[in-house]
């Protein structure tokens, strides 16, 4: 499983494998994301404090 934030540049490959891609998209929304909105898009972590702990501890 991949689990990436929303302003993460990404795209998707084609699949050239005889195995299918199976994909699922979720997505979070904060309690407060209404008042976060722009404030979020210079700090992607505000509304995911734990993510952003293990990701600087380098645990994720």
């Amino acid at each position: 499983m991949i689990v990436m934030h929303h302003l993460v540049p990404h795209r998707v490959g084609i699949n050239t494998s005889s195995t299918p891609r199976v994909m699922a998209y979720l997505r979070i929304q904060h309690a407060q994301h209404p008042d976060l909105a722009l404030a979020t898009l210079s700090n992607p972590w505000l509304e995911y404090r734990a993510l952003a702990d293990l990701a600087r501890l380098g645990t994720a």
